[in-house]
């Protein structure tokens, strides 16, 4: 989407086409316990075109719809991915310095992929993208018999999307979220 219109902030002026935005739709129909991963980004390609990225693992409820908002976007035109799997996963050990202690700590990370296709596949879009969070919060509630728990990791998103002509797209450094959300309603 590109917004139009001006923010101002304190006594600044910001033009908002310079923003990057992205519309999450989701399903719409939700069972009563699920847990899903929702992630979404935005910025730059490596040759300076605007990219989004948006992908909901668990989201869609399988026995009402199987909508998937999982896309990625070209310069405000979306490309629309099959169902998309999301693994979080731990990479190598790094040393890090707790109380001039050094101790071994894996780092996680996300991989946000639609391997049901090959990458080969002409006609298909396709995306393989890793997700290295810098930050992260957690929230928890617990009310009568509702019980939510989400997770919020702050990063940025690496890899490589393809579109059904074949034209690549790669990028580093792309800014965006990932909500890991459990709940019981």
């Amino acid at each position: 989407m590109v917004p139009k219109g001006v923010i101002y902030l304190d006594n600044t002026k910001i033009k908002a086409e310079n923003f990057h935005v992205t519309y999450s739709s989701n399903s719409g129909v939700f069972p009563a316990k699920n847990r899903f991963i929702w992630a979404n980004g935005n910025g730059y390609l490596n040759n300076s075109k605007k990219i989004g990225l948006n992908f909901g693992y668990g989201l869609q409820h399988f026995n009402k719809s199987m909508h998937t908002e999982d896309a990625f976007f070209i310069e405000g035109k979306i490309y629309k991915l099959n169902a998309v799997k999301s693994e979080p996963f731990y990479n190598s050990r790094q040393k890090t310095k707790r109380s001039n202690e050094e101790t071994n700590e894996e780092k996680l990370e996300w991989n946000f992929y639609n391997y049901d296709n090959d990458y080969n596949d002409k006609g298909v879009n396709y995306c393989d993208v890793i997700f290295t969070p810098f930050s992260s919060s957690y929230n928890s509630l617990n009310f009568l018999m509702n019980e939510v728990n989400l997770r919020k990791f702050f990063g940025s998103f690496r890899g490589l999307c393809k579109d059904f002509n074949g034209n690549k797209y790669t990028f580093n450094n792309v800014i965006g979220v990932i909500e890991d959300k459990e709940y019981v309603w």
